[in-house]
């Protein structure tokens, strides 16, 4: 009976990951699709801005072609046309840096989902080694306890791990700040 039962059990934790890489690649997808939206309109806004550009030095030009002398000009109606231009240049670029969160909160959920899964097995080997005799309890403690500080601080590590990657800080000081976090 209790060998059904964890059939059923893990039927259900593959079924409901199975759910979640469905949802997740659905999200992931329309996302993309939105970005990629945006950033073609952003490339239609950046056209008309540069045609704006042009145009005002076409003005220039021609008035110093027909003055001979530093101009003034009137662009006004050159840049309240490009006015709303840069407004919606600066909303679609706040709505794709939101998407872009989203997206890397999102993989950070998954990944601390991972960790967490990692960390329950080695707590299960720790637990079998203790209850065969295999490792003291204070050995216990500190293991089970530095792999909980793994999840714990998961958020902080990844964030020394980025700045690794953008090579603001070295390797050994990134060991030392995570071992840190984990003490």
């Amino acid at each position: 009976m209790a060998f059904f039962n964890n059939l059923k059990n893990a039927a259900n934790v593959m079924g409901k990951s199975a759910k979640n890489v469905i949802n997740t690649t659905a999200t992931d997808s329309k996302e993309k699709s939105e970005l990629s939206e945006i950033k073609k309109e952003l490339a239609a806004i950046e056209v008309d801005i540069e045609n704006g550009y042009t145009h005002i030095g076409s003005k220039y030009v021609e008035y110093l072609i027909a003055s001979g002398e530093a101009p003034c000009i009137d662009i006004e109606d050159t840049l309240k046309s490009l006015e709303p231009k840069f407004e919606r240049k600066e909303e679609l670029n706040a709505k794709m840096v939101e998407i872009e969160k989203r997206k890397k909160d999102r993989t950070l959920l998954q990944e601390k989902t991972i960790v967490e899964g990692k960390v329950k097995e080695e707590i299960a080997k720790l637990d079998k080694a203790l209850s065969m005799e295999l490792i003291t309890q204070e050995e216990y403690d500190a293991k089970a306890g530095k792999l909980r500080k793994r999840i714990e601080n998961f958020e902080a590590i990844k964030k020394v791990e980025q700045k690794y990657d953008l090579g603001i800080i070295t390797a050994e000081e990134k060991d030392a700040e995570i071992e840190l976090l984990l003490s």
